[in-house]
């Protein structure tokens, strides 16, 4: 051994690409096909088709999670955009607050758990305004900018009322697949809950008593853990007529206080009469 590094055999080859010849050296056998140039673009290209593939396997996983029967937006919303949403009977006393909607979707943390983010509360007295309508519209934009697929579960989930009782009242059976711990954990940390339809139910008996907790214990638990929670109800914070309902009838003046600070006071009413 003399010291001397090796030295690899260097010769004249012709690109396959743009057939053009270029200086290329040989390695136990093996030699280069394609000169620098060509070799760059089939590199580029290649990039290029591993985003494209990653990114039609990201379409499919967001489609699949805002379609899901239990946690997903309902179908008669999937696709629609934001130019969907009718102006016609709130006129323009909307367009400020739909615009605000739009930018907390697109200011909304997907590359880490949002703590501190903003809640919303989205409400009208009224029925058919488009309250859950403009809840997805945000939801989808959100689910659209989050760039993990390696999740079984969506980290944002759209849950009406009904079904969160039904999972509840589902999980106080013996011998059920989840107990009633679990369903309270699972809303206490997904990384965005949207409640719609918060208020509909009978305010009276045990009803209003296992609504009163099962609200109070969502918020209370969202609250504590600093993650955001988007409701769509009838109700606002206060009562709209003297001898009407507000969301502390639901949910006790401590939920409602704990949701006004987790809103920075704000409710979204959205104008307009029912238009179904």
């Amino acid at each position: 051994m003399n010291g001397r590094p090796k030295v690899r055999p260097r010769i004249i080859l012709v690109c396959e690409d743009c057939e053009a010849e270029y200086e290329g050296f040989t390695f136990v056998g093996n030699f280069s096909r394609y000169c620098r140039d060509c070799n760059g673009k089939r590199l580029k290209l290649l990039e290029m088709e591993q985003a494209e593939m990653r990114e039609k396997s990201l379409e499919y996983r967001r489609y699949e999670w805002l379609s899901d029967s239990e946690r997903g937006i309902p179908r008669k919303f999937l696709g629609l955009n934001w130019e969907n949403f009718r102006f016609d009977w709130g006129g323009g006393n909307n367009r400020n607050k739909v615009q605000q909607l739009k930018e907390y979707a697109a200011g909304f943390p997907v590359k880490r758990m949002p703590f501190g983010a903003e809640s919303l509360l989205i409400t009208r007295e009224v029925n058919g305004v488009g309250k859950t309508m403009l809840a997805c519209l945000v939801l989808q934009d959100i689910v659209h900018r989050f760039e993990e697929t390696g999740r079984e579960k969506c980290p944002f989930q759209f849950w009406p009322v009904g079904r969160v009782k039904h999972r509840l009242r589902a999980a106080e059976r013996f011998g059920g697949a989840e107990s009633v711990a679990d369903v309270y954990r699972d809303f206490a940390t997904m990384w965005l809950l949207v409640l719609d339809d918060v208020g509909k139910e009978k305010l009276e008996g045990a009803d209003a008593a296992f609504s009163y907790e099962m609200y109070y214990t969502i918020i209370n638990e969202r609250y504590n853990a600093q993650l955001p929670i988007i409701l769509t109800s009838n109700l606002n914070f206060e009562p709209c007529s003297p001898q009407g309902l507000s969301l502390a009838d639901l949910m006790g003046r401590a939920g409602v206080s704990r949701l006004m600070e987790m809103t920075r006071g704000t409710a979204y009413v959205i104008e307009g009469e029912d238009r179904r």
